[in-house]
């Protein structure tokens, strides 16, 4: 047969608006083709959604979410203006890169009923790569208590840009305990979240959570406390939680969280989980009720490598602004240049399991509001470090009569930290430290200023030493020792005679000792230096 070629000339151009579309939606208007082309996939024009508010949207959504798997993905629908009310949760997005962009968070809002709104991600079908939301809101009039919005699990790159939460319950739970997810990005929400024993976010199993650009939630229905009355957050209503598994990567930048009860928990329980690079840069968790940042991983458990930077301000009314306690292990943990502000009980506790925690250039003030005794730093880790901050000063006279009760209290016992060039005050006493049954020579506090002491080697508090009998520097300071009088034949430090030495002066470092020999007791008097 032959192949018979017809001249294009010959074939007459159909008028696109000639031609109907037919949205998927069987509710929804055909438009002609020409109309079509120039608009994006509509959840109200294609799907049918009515967003009165009133009218019950659940059918448009699952429409489009079918659409959107069945085609696998790759595509993106578009929001308009209005309130599109949900009866139940939405099917699971289980296809790549599928995005919901709405007319601006204050212009779009979700109307959710109980359970998660939006899903990405299910347990039976293959890791969602690739998804979000731009530019819609969640309103809520009294959240249920099954309510969140975002439910994400086996899914990975997804992001969530310019979102307002009105008394939601929880934002998102992220990941389960077998179908993990990772590389979620929130950026710029704003709002209020429900008084509700939840977290606004709520870290299962992943790696990699990303909050920045500006966002700033806060608790609604709570308002700013006054001295002496409590805060009246709910317990338990965090702003971000990791407790059930292990969770890597962890990053929250340029933000503020108000009247929390917790504004970061990372207290993994079970299972040997551990949560680790943890990042808080130049964000504030202002007036929360318990702490500020707790880290406290149970038995077994480990939470490492927690930076708070670049101006992070960490606030909590009853509790403790920072916290690194817990039966696990607290281990490598940097606060650097923040602000310890404001806590009902001490400031930061370093409590016994934590270990290499860093310390440097922080204000540490106004602690013990409460007026229970508490001291503004509570060290009882081994190998930890506080150095060149500003601890317990005097707020007074800036409106905020609370100081604790001494600057830095330190536990007995420990075998190595370092105290240096700090600036150090308390109401009863810069330093509080506890006596040491054992020298260490890797304790060291040194070259602190302050307006008041009280602990071992103030000056003279330690009595004459028996003739032969060693006398040891357990305190963390570098003592000075002043000999003179009595009938003294010999003198040794570390081990080695001082030929010729009836009297005088020595300084000896902490773990060094010093023997005196003599036939009529001198007298002795020891003074800390630095």
């Amino acid at each position: 047969m032959g192949l018979t070629l017809l001249d294009p000339k010959m074939l007459a151009p159909i008028p696109a608006a000639g031609i109907v579309y037919t949205p998927v939606a069987p509710t929804a208007p055909e438009r002609p083709l020409s109309a079509k082309l120039q608009e994006t996939v509509s959840l109200q024009a294609d799907f049918g959604a009515s967003l009165d508010g009133t009218t019950d949207d659940l059918p448009a959504w699952n429409r489009f979410v079918a659409w959107a798997n069945d085609r696998g993905g790759g595509v993106s629908v578009n929001v308009p203006a209005g309130r599109s009310k949900l009866s139940a949760p939405v099917d699971p997005i289980i296809a790549p890169d599928v995005y919901v962009m709405g007319a601006g968070a204050s212009a779009t809002k979700l109307l959710p009923a109980g359970g998660a709104a939006l899903t990405w991600g299910s347990d039976a079908a293959a890791q969602v790569v690739g998804g979000g939301i731009e530019g819609l809101g969640f309103e809520y009039s009294a959240p249920p208590s099954t309510s969140l919005c975002l439910h994400l699990k086996n899914c990975t790159r997804l992001w969530f840009d310019d979102i307002e939460f009105t008394r939601a319950r929880c934002i998102a739970s992220i990941g389960t305990a077998t179908k993990p997810a990772a590389l979620v990005s929130f950026s710029n929400l704003r709002g209020s979240l429900a008084n509700v024993d939840a977290p606004a976010l709520d870290l299962i199993n992943g790696a990699g959570l990303f909050v920045d650009d500006q966002t700033s939630l806060y608790v609604d229905g709570v308002g700013m406390p006054v001295h002496p009355a409590p805060m009246t957050t709910t317990p338990g209503r965090d702003f971000l939680r990791a407790v059930a598994g292990n969770w890597d990567t962890i990053s929250i930048g340029g933000s503020l969280f108000e009247r929390f009860d917790r504004g970061v928990v990372l207290a993994p329980v079970s299972g040997g989980a551990v949560v680790n690079n943890v990042w808080l840069d130049g964000t504030k968790f202002d007036y929360c009720r318990s702490y500020g940042l707790r880290s406290a991983p149970g038995a077994g458990c480990t939470v490492f490598g927690v930076h708070a930077v670049g101006g992070a301000w960490f606030m909590a009314w009853e509790g403790n602004a920072v916290s690194f306690d817990g039966t696990g292990t607290n281990w490598s943990h940097v606060i650097n240049g923040a602000r310890l502000f404001l806590s009902g009980d001490a400031a930061l506790v370093i409590g016994t399991a934590a270990r290499h925690i860093k310390v440097t250039g922080c204000d540490i003030y106004a602690a013990n509001r409460k007026g229970l005794g508490a001291s503004s730093v509570v060290l009882s880790g081994e190998d930890c470090t506080l150095v060149g901050n500003e601890i317990g000063y005097d707020t007074s006279a800036v409106g905020l009569p609370y100081q604790g009760t001494y600057g830095v209290a330190i536990a007995a016992d420990l075998a190595t930290y370092t105290v240096a060039g700090n600036s150090v005050r308390g109401s009863l006493g810069a330093f509080q430290i506890g006596d040491n049954a054992a020298p260490s020579i890797h304790r060291r506090v040194a070259s602190n200023s302050g307006d008041n002491y009280v602990g071992p080697a103030a000056g003279g508090l330690f009595t004459t030493p028996d003739s032969g009998t060693a006398w040891i520097n357990t305190t963390p300071h570098r003592v000075e020792v002043h000999v003179y009088g009595g009938t003294v034949t010999g003198w040794s430090k570390n081990g080695t005679n001082i030929a010729g030495k009836t009297s005088g002066t020595l300084t000896l470092d902490p773990g060094e000792q010093l023997v005196l020999t003599y036939s009529s007791a001198p007298s002795v008097t020891f003074f800390r230096l630095g």
